[in-house]
């Protein structure tokens, strides 16, 4: 514990050298939470100086009310379900925990699942605490008590979002915080039918250009939070339990979390088992990073016979040295000690004898954790024992893992086995009494799973010695019935199901299971609801393969449901580049929309606008403005001109009309839907401020700078009125105000433009945000128009040191400043070190991109012309 407390601090003073990844091996049993635990509450000691983070109990002793001494033995932080941010209170380092025996593939899907509750409860005063450490100045300090309790509040009450815009009205932005109030809701908000979605646009539907955004894993994307938000004054800890059960993701998820960055210090710890020689993703991913040096391995011993023989007489004070060595030497694990010696029957025993073990007491007891939970087992009422045992052979995959499940469902099925003598309320009843104090159930908001899969295993063993092999059969079959029951009462007519936890763990109980009869709606509804989750964590391809098949299998596919799936289907297939896919799928689903709807419902209307877009996506630019050209009168004869999708497909062709260079075509297109817009919502509506924004580009484009830079001045006044001068959103069109005043040759006012975003970004973002680094960037960039070449080589070369971009000079956003860099150096007169510049990145563009690529070739042509200007060049050629 002393050593893992050391390394974080290490990690937060700043050293990039050690292993970021600490892993425990070790036999189960022997103390590995234990030491996690420890580590918590060390640095709850030393780190937490107000209090933020909430204590964890450690259970343990003769006093212990449980019979198991350790019932949170697999306890890795603090409770997230029932925790309340303390008022006034920020914490002094961050505790995020994942645990893989909860997981049921360990994949993104359950990443994100356990991820979820501690980035809603956690990450919003995490990152305001690193954000007072880092830059918070006087004025902010001074305020410092209200911003709190005005952000606490608001997250209690309308989540991140919320305490989002309290910051804001404080001035005070954190980056991250857009992207952490996505992943909180994810798969928790309601998901609307598409159509319905698309038929009733709301104010928030951004009708501007549809930025090309790069899809980034969900392990990117946690990464880049829990990163985000760590500081030297706060740093991070990520806790993983049992890492030999993880699955791909988390490989991923390590990989990034391993990068040394002294500016945001994270250290993860995981244990895990002994490895075997099977290959799994955990032996895959420990070979490569110990290689590597990512990763340090430490082998948690067993306890020596002295600490053995203690814990001996913690529960038998009055037991002889020799007896207490004996049993130590008979219980060399420390959990399948103490849980044994806790043992009711046996503690009456040491009482009846003097505070000492009797002669021979445990004997007979086997040293096995498992044999030890079997016994344990024993001990429970018959009421626990049958409600356990249905719980253990209700899951798919019985006894081998940790499975959630909803009581009702076990209950029911249980109800309707007459060979487990059980109703469902006695059923309910049990297994309540199993939850409490976590001993073999550990129940989590609507479902309940075993605390650990040993436990599991001695419930499936009682299972399988209550029913006979076909009354196993038979429960199991009743269990998919009660699933599939569920399931349609819960998709009612169509196959969405409403994105609860719930849903989603009767869905791929539904799916892992053996149904007995026909139950394809169910399964096509329990499919759709897992292809969904999985598309929102980006596995794109495991969503189509989830869902497609099942489509294609389906008899009713002109059915009005079936098309919303379909539809789902086809975004997928773009998303992924897919396209000729995609468009054989809206041709398939226009073609029945025609026939079932009509040719003049939204429905029809907005698949051709789908298919449109799809055009545009496979590159078919000149079909996609043919198809607007046709859709968009029928849009105006059908739904108005100013109805929603008329305005979408409206911005749509003047986007593909961009897209074929036709700026002087897309003006006007742009300039009409402007006007609708602003009758219809206002000049300050967020989708109408987004295609002024547009039509500035496409002014730019033409050469109509002064426009362009009037246009921007108005997005700009929106943005000020209705976002606040300091919102992220208000400081990018301040950044593309500054370019566009550049472009239109007024250097002088450009300059100062950047110098005062730059200053005010400084303090609202701060120096290690991305867009910091740009606007220092574009500055630089503009001086030597002003001929304040000099000022712009050192703005340059502090632009090459700079941390912001980890990657390195390899980065291609620092090859770029490179190039900037020679540019500068031949300007001010210094050719022979622009020459020496522009040859090492030639070598590294060479090395990264390939000799023929154009940023490759611009190198050379740039270098060739500076050698053949240099009089008397001294570097070879």
């Amino acid at each position: 514990m002393k050593a893992l407390a050391a390394r974080v601090a290490a990690v937060a003073g700043g050293d990039t050298e050690l292993p970021r990844i600490v892993l425990l091996e070790g036999a189960s049993g022997l103390g590995k939470s234990r030491i996690v635990r420890e580590l918590y509450r060390e640095m709850c000691t030393s780190l937490d100086h107000q209090k933020y983070w909430p204590a964890i109990d450690e259970w343990g002793g003769v006093d212990a009310q449980s019979s198991d001494p350790l019932p949170g033995r697999k306890r890795i932080g603090p409770d997230v379900e029932h925790f309340v941010w303390p008022a006034g209170v920020l914490p002094g380092f961050a505790w995020w925990q994942l645990q893989c025996e909860r997981m049921q593939g360990g994949e993104l899907v359950d990443v994100a699942a356990q991820a979820r509750a501690q980035i809603a409860a956690h990450l919003v005063p995490i990152a305001l605490a690193s954000r007072e450490a880092a830059s918070l100045k006087e004025k902010a300090a001074a305020k410092r008590g209200d911003l709190a309790t005005a952000t606490r509040e608001a997250l209690s009450e309308g989540g991140i979002e919320a305490a989002t815009r309290v910051l804001a009205s404080f001035d005070v932005v954190i980056p991250g915080l857009g992207l952490a109030a996505k992943w909180a809701v994810r798969g928790v908000a309601r998901i609307k039918d598409h159509f319905d979605e698309r038929g009733n646009l709301s104010a928030d539907v951004d009708v501007g250009h549809r930025a090309d955004e790069q899809r980034r894993s969900v392990s990117a994307e946690l990464s880049g939070l829990l990163r985000g938000v760590a500081h030297r004054e706060v740093p991070a800890v990520v806790v993983i339990e049992d890492l030999h059960l993880m699955g791909g993701a988390l490989a991923e998820l390590l990989d990034l979390l391993s990068v040394a960055d002294a500016a945001h210090p994270v250290v993860v710890i995981g244990s895990a088992w002994p490895q075997s020689n099977v290959s799994t993703p955990y032996t895959q991913w420990r070979s490569s990073a110990a290689t590597s040096g990512r990763v340090q391995v430490v082998a948690v011993q067993y306890l020596e016979q002295t600490d053995l023989v203690e814990l001996v007489r913690a529960y038998a004070p009055n037991t002889s040295d020799e007896a207490a060595a004996e049993v130590a030497d008979q219980f060399p694990n420390p959990l399948s000690l103490e849980v044994t010696l806790s043992d009711r029957k046996l503690q009456n025993r040491i009482a009846e004898n003097g505070g000492a073990l009797p002669q021979g007491a445990l004997s007979a007891r086997s040293t096995k954790l498992k044999h030890v939970y079997r016994h344990q087992f024993w001990q429970l009422s018959a009421q626990v024992q049958v409600a356990l045992a249905a719980a253990a052979g209700a899951a798919p995959a019985p006894g081998s893992r940790v499975w959630p499940f909803v009581r009702g469902v076990v209950a029911e099925a249980a109800q309707q086995c007459p060979e487990l003598e059980a109703g469902a309320t006695d059923v309910i009843a049990g297994i309540e009494h199993a939850a409490e104090d976590n001993v073999w159930l550990v129940p989590s908001g609507v479902a309940d799973s075993f605390r650990e899969a040993l436990q599991a295993q001695v419930a499936y063993e009682h299972f399988q010695e209550v029913l006979a092999d076909g009354e196993s059969t038979t429960f199991r079959d009743t269990v998919a019935e009660v699933l599939v029951a569920r399931v349609d009462a819960a998709r009612g007519e169509g196959y969405s199901l409403d994105p609860s936890e719930e849903s989603r763990i009767l869905s791929r109980w539904l799916l892992a299971i053996e149904s007995p009869r026909d139950s394809r709606g169910a399964h096509l509804a329990a499919a759709f609801h897992e292809a969904q989750d999985l598309a929102r964590t980006y596995q794109l391809r495991a969503a189509i393969n989830m869902l497609a098949p099942r489509l294609q299998s389906d008899p009713s596919s002109t059915s009005r449901h079936i098309a919303v799936m379909r539809t789902e289907l086809a975004d997928w297939y773009e998303q992924l580049g897919l396209n000729a896919e995609a468009l054989a799928t809206l041709d398939a689903i226009e073609v029945d929309e025609r026939r079932i709807m009509g040719a003049n419902h939204v429905v029809t209307l907005e698949i051709q606008h789908r298919r449109a877009l799809a055009l545009r996506a496979a590159g078919r630019i000149e079909d996609a403005i043919s198809a607007y050209e046709v859709l968009i009168p029928h849009l105006v004869e059908v739904l108005g001109d100013s109805h929603a999708l008329t305005g979408i497909s409206r911005n749509g062709l003047a986007v593909v009309l961009s897209d074929a260079g036709r700026f002087h075509e897309a003006i006007p297109v742009y300039q009409r839907l402007l006007e609708t817009l602003i009758a219809d919502r206002g000049s300050e509506w967020r989708g109408a401020l987004a295609v002024r924004q547009n039509l500035a580009s496409a002014y730019g484009e033409v050469g109509q700078a002064e426009k362009a830079v009037s246009e921007l001045e108005k997005v700009l006044c929106g943005y000020l009125a209705t976002l606040g001068p300091r919102h992220i959103d208000t400081l990018a069109i301040r950044h593309n105000l500054a370019g566009a005043i550049a472009k239109a040759g007024r250097i002088d006012d450009a300059i100062a433009a950047y110098q005062q975003l730059l200053a005010d970004k400084l303090e609202t973002v701060g120096e290690d945000h991305v867009s910091t680094f740009w606007t220092r960037h574009m500055l630089a960039q503009v001086l030597p128009e002003a001929g304040r070449i000099d000022e712009a080589i050192i703005a340059f070369d502090e632009l090459l040191e700079d941390r912001t971009l980890s990657m390195g000079v390899d980065h291609p956003t620092k090859m770029r400043v490179r190039s900037n860099l020679a540019r500068a150096l031949r300007a001010s007169g210094r050719t022979s070190q622009a020459i020496a510049t522009l040859e090492g990145l030639l070598r590294d563009q060479r090395r990264v991109l390939g000799p023929d690529h154009p940023d490759t070739l611009k190198t050379q042509s740039h270098l060739d012309s500076l050698r053949q200007s240099e009089p008397n060049p001294e570097i070879p050629q």
